[in-house]
């Protein structure tokens, strides 16, 4: 696995765990996929969190992704229905960032989930808001896969 200065940075606060760590924009599982278009992949850095950096049965997402030149992060949890779950691992692992004084300029939650009902549009709202509340940040979901362009970040 290739690194950057921004993932060794990372590692080393976490103790380096050396394969949590990569340069990279996209990650998938169980038919779900997140990913980040730029021309400059190696400013990314995806820290696999699920199994990986917590291995404890703590409740976390599954993935982080840090775009290095702004301190962005990207919380992102690949789901099946339940949106207020992953909510809430989101929301666990950026508490678990914070206990470790990582400074993060923006927050971004993404959650990747299978078709949601109509109701539960309604109770994502109220997520989205909360999110903002909370962490000043902007909480985003989609069917199967989200796929953000880079200027998304500026």
């Amino acid at each position: 696995m290739m690194n950057s200065p921004c993932c060794d940075k990372l590692q080393s606060i976490f103790n380096y765990k050396l394969n949590c760590f990569e340069i990279s924009t996209a990650a998938s599982e169980n038919k779900k996929r997140f990913s980040i278009e730029t021309k400059n992949r190696s400013n990314y850095c995806r820290i696999k969190v699920d199994s990986c950096l917590i291995s404890i049965s703590q409740i976390k997402c599954d993935y982080v992704f840090v775009k290095c030149d702004t301190a962005y992060f990207m919380f992102v949890e690949l789901k099946g229905t339940n949106l207020e779950h992953a909510f809430k691992q989101i929301c666990e692992t950026i508490e678990y960032f914070k206990s470790h004084q990582i400074k993060m300029e923006k927050i971004y939650g993404f959650i990747v989930s299978t078709s949601v009902p109509n109701a539960a549009n309604q109770k994502f709202m109220k997520l989205k808001k909360q999110f903002k509340k909370q962490y000043a940040g902007i909480l985003k979901k989609g069917t199967n896969q989200i796929k953000i362009n880079e200027a998304y970040f500026k």
